[in-house]
């Protein structure tokens, strides 16, 4: 197969993946519970984003389709990968949307709250229960409840103060504003008041609290002694991979100037898989041993007893260092897309020549490589249900220099992969 039916195949393949991909609708199994107390279980549509819901496609075990909303809807629970949940409960909550952006920050060191029916997402369940709201300007809003009390918002707010003795602020559009800034950190008190009733707990330990999602999940649950609920840790999840690699080896001579016929090489290769958390991406890395046995010969019937035959034999191994888009589909089956760079090191080589007369042969071996190392751009896609995942991947790569031999790589990669 040639470099220009290689790369077609493999366009053709991508992009109708591509559209396939995105035809579908990103269902991971979940329940339901309607503002009437209802409990429905289906599918539904959802990608873990930073970015708080507003609502939930939903589709029904006989395949209607409904959207549902914080105003018709009192809670959500969504089943991810190894059977980690993410559950979001509806309130009517009064909420702080003053911007944290030092440019429009104004000059109340209270909240201006707003009424509003909301989704948030279960952080801790519990004696005291933990809940988060990431609104659409990227503001993080944490509340807390005890007992039958309703959520409450935790303060926190920052704010331009009075540098005048007429009350008014000076300077409030420099490009930063720091001289002029304040923080209401009202959330150390609030979970102090909460908490104090446990004599583990001490006003001392709320003094450098930081007001961030880890960090009151692990008071409010240490607090709790064994909560309920509390959601999964957004940590980066290694997993190692092993896979049957099968590798289409197209080269392009650029010195010798032969049309170097296609080489098939099946091997294994190892990877790590990463997902980044609340995204669609992922990194991977996976380690590839490859190897090339081919011949190119100029030999013709008009000069068939003169003729000469160079075989190509290298052995590499290679790193590909990708991004991966993962894109779910139904019943847990996920398609992805990615892209990235490979660095080679050369293991084995050999060029030799052999040239045929009428009258004697001789042959003629290259040189060393001048160089071990090559680098290249890998782009892949692949469909994996679980644990199991099928990909292609095409690789171009700049090849080893000679003296004497100048290629160019182009690898078309069928893969099989097992991820523990």
């Amino acid at each position: 197969m040639s470099n220009n039916k290689c790369a077609n195949l493999f366009l053709i393949l991508l992009i109708s993946s591509i559209s396939a991909a995105f035809s579908q609708k990103q269902l991971l199994p979940g329940e339901l519970v309607t503002s009437d107390g209802t409990l429905l279980q289906g599918e539904i549509n959802y990608e873990a984003r930073k970015e708080t819901p507003t609502s939930f496609e939903f589709r029904h075990q006989n395949g209607t389709v409904a959207t549902y909303t914080a105003e018709n809807t009192q809670s959500v629970a969504i089943y991810l990968d190894d059977d980690v949940k993410e559950v979001f409960t509806s309130f009517n909550l009064e909420i702080d949307f003053g911007s944290m952006d030092l440019k429009k920050l104004d000059t109340k060191a209270e909240p201006t709250l707003t009424k509003k029916t909301v989704f948030v997402r279960n952080l801790v369940n519990g004696t005291i229960d933990l809940y988060g709201l990431i609104d659409a300007s990227d503001k993080s809003h944490y509340f807390v409840s005890k007992g039958v009390s309703p959520p409450k918002e935790l303060t926190y707010r920052k704010y331009y103060y009075s540098t005048n003795p007429d009350g008014t602020v000076s300077s409030i559009t420099t490009s930063t504003g720091v001289a002029q800034v304040k923080t209401n950190e009202g959330y150390k008190n609030e979970l102090y008041n909460l908490m104090k009733d446990n004599s583990t707990f001490v006003a001392k330990d709320f003094e450098k609290l930081e007001f961030k999602q880890k960090v009151l999940t692990n008071i409010v649950d240490k607090y709790n002694n064994g909560s309920t609920y509390v959601a999964a840790t957004e940590t980066m999840k290694f997993r190692p991979e092993i896979s049957a690699v099968a590798a289409i080896v197209n080269t392009k001579d650029g010195t010798f100037n032969k049309e170097i016929p296609s080489s098939f090489s099946p091997s294994l290769g190892i990877g790590l898989y990463a997902k980044i958390p609340r995204t669609s991406w992922a990194l991977q890395n996976n380690l590839r041993f490859t190897s090339i046995n081919a011949e190119a010969s100029n030999r013709t019937p008009a000069n068939a007893d003169n003729y000469e035959v160079t075989t190509y034999q290298f052995s590499y191994i290679k790193l590909h260092t990708m991004f991966r888009y993962i894109h779910p589909l139904n019943s847990g089956t996920e398609v992805y897309f990615q892209g990235g760079m490979l660095n080679g090191f050369l293991v084995k080589e050999k060029v030799l020549t052999q040239r045929h007369f009428y009258t004697s042969d001789t042959e003629t071996l290259a040189d060393q490589s001048d160089k071990k190392m090559e680098r290249g751009i890998v782009v892949g896609a692949g469909l994996g249900k679980k644990n199991i995942y099928l990909g292609l991947d095409y690789e171009i790569s700049n090849g080893f220099r000679f003296s004497v031999f100048n290629p160019i790589f182009t690898t078309l990669y069928f893969t099989g992969t097992y991820r523990f």
